[in-house]
């Protein structure tokens, strides 16, 4: 029996129609993402909701920028995420592409790639990755 259930994030449709019910990880999974994309005054009645990565848009791709990303990312979560246990946040410059049949890391300095592995609270014994693409516009 599913633990909590809900509607996929992003959007999309399948054999189902548009809005599938997901069950527990997948659920998480869409609630994360949800936060981690949203930035604050976004939510009416939650202003202070979100992650407000966004902010980093017009920033350089640096160390400093990388470690305001992981404070804002940690901080959204622990305000607004209890059922996610964090192991490891990941912020690289180097974004994987698809180049004919190979997978080469590219050296990015519009965008940086998060990844964060957290524990599934049902099974903490499984960790699950998420990962999500910022642009960075600095010059």
């Amino acid at each position: 029996m599913p633990r909590f259930w809900g509607a996929p994030y992003p959007i999309h449709k399948t054999s189902k129609g548009y809005l599938p019910t997901v069950f527990d990880i997948e659920v998480l999974k869409a609630d994360l993402l949800l936060l981690l994309q949203s930035n604050f005054g976004e939510r009416v009645m939650l202003p202070e909701y979100g992650a407000n990565l966004r902010e980093l848009v017009f920033e350089q791709s640096d160390p400093a920028v990388e470690q305001k990303a992981r404070s804002l990312i940690i901080q959204a979560i622990n305000n607004w995420e209890p059922r996610v246990t964090v192991d490891s946040i990941v912020i690289n410059r180097q974004i994987s592409q698809q180049i004919g049949q190979n997978i080469q890391s590219v050296p990015q300095d519009n965008a940086m790639s998060i990844s964060i592995a957290f524990k599934d609270p049902g099974n903490i014994t499984d960790v699950q990755k998420l990962t999500l693409l910022v642009p960075l516009t600095g010059a």
